[in-house]
């Protein structure tokens, strides 16, 4: 619904809330250019009258001046009203065209409020008005910032709550609950988003392959925004609706053909562990497995059904111990098989190795008590998906990708459910490398890794 189609309620005459709104606007609005663009804007390509004609509040851009240490700083202004869950006017968020720093305490930053704003329960809205809460039908998505909000009700057509930092969505949950229960909670995929999403109380999602949801509009267009902000676990329907639990297509066709990445071993499309103690050449034997898949040529006498590419994430061997290994394993391969251009060749086209010693490769992590995935996992998928005929990723070790308990089963789950995220959204098979202990091969009770 674009604002046009709905008046919004009036502000009681004569309230606190109107006299903030009439005061606020006397102050910022004097010199208002309503047919102005910004320069936020035009970084996030939204154009001014899309904008306002999604939000049913105020939203402009206009001269202003902002006091600083220094003085007083001059400039375009955009303005974003903030409305409380009752229709009341709660102030302004107002976007500078460059980050200022206004006292030497404080960071450069481009978004301030206006004197006397509240932010704690009040949001711009985006895609109805407030006082459509109580006799909505349909969920409500609530986040913080203006151009994610924008691109989130662009891709989806619903309403979205969009609130003033990400500490205050909490508080944006609490106001709207009680008149629509039916919330999800959209953040950032940065460590303040995974908190702001745990601590919101609902069900929350951030976007996998970039840091926030108007950058994911930018980078991989609206499709990418739907897709993220509905995953396919949250589908409405829920995992159980029974239509889903119907077999009688699987009787009515023949099965599909298992695909092989290694003949009658090592199975497309599947997450795997290589398993075996410290020593014994895992890492080795992973990169002849690439070379093999790269190439087509057998992996320890054994036949590659599905050659391809390779995508292969070193956390242990630096490239300079990868290039002497690599030397050494193309020099076997071409006394066994001949043709080292041509496998030089391959390997040129379809190998593709990371070299992330001494970074942070965590997967996943643990912030209260819950384990949530990182944006490496977005990363890595973005880059596979990059490669249209990829057969292989490889993270390698499995214990520099852990970011839980080692020897909390729960924590391994979610480890794993991170790479089958990875492994479904690229079609390639994730093998991890992993390293157990002497004592766990003798004793699996034991402990896990070495």
């Amino acid at each position: 619904m674009r604002r046009e189609d709905q008046a919004p309620a009036p502000v009681a005459a004569g309230s606190e809330g109107q006299a903030k709104a009439d005061e606020t606007a006397q102050v910022q609005y004097s010199t208002t250019q309503t047919g102005a663009s910004h320069p936020y804007l035009e970084a996030k390509q939204i154009a001014l009258e899309d904008l306002q004609g999604a939000c049913f509040c105020e939203v402009k851009a206009g001269k202003s001046s902002l006091k600083t240490d220094e003085g007083r700083y001059d400039g375009l202004f955009l303005f974003r009203e903030l409305m409380t869950v009752a229709g009341d006017h709660a102030g302004y968020e107002r976007i500078a065209p460059e980050k200022i720093r206004k006292d030497a305490d404080s960071s450069p930053n481009d978004k301030f409020t206006t004197p006397g704003c509240r932010v704690s329960g009040a949001f711009t809205p985006i895609g109805f008005h407030p006082s459509d809460l109580i006799r909505m039908d349909s969920r409500v998505i609530v986040c913080a910032g203006l151009a994610d909000g924008y691109r989130i009700h662009q891709a989806t057509g619903e309403p979205v709550a969009c609130g003033v930092g990400e500490a205050n969505i909490r508080t944006i949950v609490e106001a709207i609950r009680p008149l629509n229960h039916r919330l999800l909670v959209a953040v950032d995929n940065d460590d303040a988003g995974h908190r702001a999403g745990e601590r919101s109380g609902c069900r929350w999602v951030c976007p996998q392959s970039q840091k926030d949801w108007s950058d994911l509009y930018q980078a991989e267009g609206e499709a990418a925004v739907l897709h993220d902000i509905n995953p396919p676990e949250m589908d409405e329907l829920g995992p159980f609706d029974l239509e889903r639990g119907r077999i009688g297509d699987l009787l009515q066709a023949d099965p599909p053909e298992r695909r092989w990445v290694v003949s009658d071993r090592l199975p497309q499309d599947v997450v795997g562990i290589l398993a075996a103690a410290g020593g014994t050449g895992k890492s080795m034997a992973t990169l002849q497995l690439a070379v093999s898949i790269a190439t087509g040529l057998p992996w320890l006498e054994m036949t590659i059904s599905e050659p391809g590419t390779v995508l292969m994430v070193s956390a242990e061997d630096d490239r300079q111990e990868i290039h002497r290994r690599l030397s050494r394993i193309v020099e076997h391969y071409t006394s066994v098989h001949g043709g080292m251009e041509a496998i030089q060749t391959a390997l040129s086209r379809e190998l593709y190795i990371f070299d992330r010693v001494g970074l942070d490769n965590r997967l996943t992590v643990k912030m209260d008590r819950a384990i949530q995935n990182t944006p490496l996992v977005g990363q890595i998928t973005q880059c596979a998906r990059q490669l249209p005929d990829i057969r292989l990723i490889v993270l390698d070790p499995l214990a520099r990708f852990d970011g839980g308990d080692p020897n909390d089963n729960s924590d391994g789950t979610r480890l794993i459910e991170s790479a089958e995220y990875i492994r479904r959204e690229t079609g390639a098979t994730v093998l991890l490398p992993h390293h157990v202990s002497k004592a766990g091969i003798r004793d699996p009770g034991s402990g896990q890794e070495a």
